[in-house]
């Protein structure tokens, strides 16, 4: 058995010149070290197939190759001479080890539904997934995949990524968008009716008016600015279903969100359950007034004041 490894960019190899560069068909392809990924999509980006003829250097290009995708800390093979009908060829198998620092993933490309074109990226490049190693070969690597895949659909813009931090989680986020992007210009709100259009205008100007637009940003800014709105005044499932964005003369976006406010909840029962609690200092610190409007910033007030009753 040989055992060819991967390190410091060179593969040792202890065989003749003559019998390194001999061609035999690989017969067998497993993969040893894989948790996340797949022994499919690992096999599909190594680009070897079962029958293929191959030398020993050209199994270590192999290797190489997928060191080079970014998804692993290392990668080796392992080869057993194979006779099958009186042919002699390789068993083989690619050690690897992954990468497991991960980041997620988002694609943030205007008029590209996302689902749609991860479907794409899956079919055409099997090892990616929705994660991918927080490495710049990794992000290469999707990044190609990703231009080839818009391409297929005409689309020729210039593709960036850009990383965003989760404050909350410290989880990085790779976001894939166009280099250039158009700006917002104005907004339209639909369906809007328990906040008046003023307010709600108010409330987004401050951080949409004049930023770049994709979908998913624009989003998440209705999400932080209007969400807590709605919720004092009990619309507690209020959602925004529908995004639409028209180029203006000025070359800016107009925005057209539309609003799905959802029923205005009122406060039924509250129960305060634990062990030993001082239920009268509770009671007193906090104001629940069943059957009002469950105004979700007053209720998370009456939270925090019952925390501080029980950390004294």
């Amino acid at each position: 058995m040989r055992r060819l490894q991967w390190a410091l960019g060179l593969f040792a190899i202890s065989a003749s010149p003559a019998a390194a560069q001999a061609r035999h068909p690989v017969m067998e392809i497993k993969v040893a070290g894989n948790q996340r990924l797949t022994s499919t999509a690992v096999v599909a980006a190594s680009g070897l197939h079962k029958g293929q003829m191959a030398t020993r250097p050209e199994l270590d290009a192999v290797a190489k190759k997928l060191s080079q995708t970014g998804f692993f800390s290392s990668v080796s093979y392992q080869y057993d001479p194979k006779t099958v009908a009186g042919v002699t060829g390789y068993d083989l198998t690619l050690l690897v080890t992954e990468d497991t620092a991960l980041a997620n993933v988002e694609l943030d490309i205007p008029g590209m539904p996302t689902d749609p074109l991860w479907h794409r990226l899956k079919a055409a490049v099997p090892l990616i997934e929705r994660q991918i190693p927080n490495n710049d070969r990794a992000s290469a690597y999707l990044l190609r995949a990703l231009e080839g895949a818009l391409r297929s659909s005409n689309y020729t813009e210039e593709i960036v990524v850009k990383n965003e931090i989760n404050l909350g989680s410290g989880r990085m986020t790779l976001v894939f968008r166009p280099a250039i992007l158009p700006k917002v210009g104005a907004i339209h709100f639909e369906g809007s009716a328990a906040i008046a259009d003023a307010r709600l205008q108010a409330a987004m100007a401050k951080v949409a008016i004049g930023e770049e637009f994709t979908d998913r940003q624009f989003r998440r800014k209705l999400e932080l600015n209007l969400i807590p709105l709605y919720e004092e005044l009990g619309h507690l499932t209020v959602a925004f279903p529908r995004l639409t964005a028209a180029a203006a003369a000025d070359s800016t976006l107009t925005v057209t969100a539309a609003i799905d406010e959802g029923p205005a909840w009122r406060l039924g029962n509250v129960a305060l359950i634990g062990d030993h609690l001082p239920l009268a200092d509770l009671h007193d610190a906090a104001t629940f007034e069943r059957g009002s409007t469950a105004n979700w910033k007053e209720f998370m007030t009456s939270v925090h004041k019952l925390d501080q009753v029980l950390k004294r």
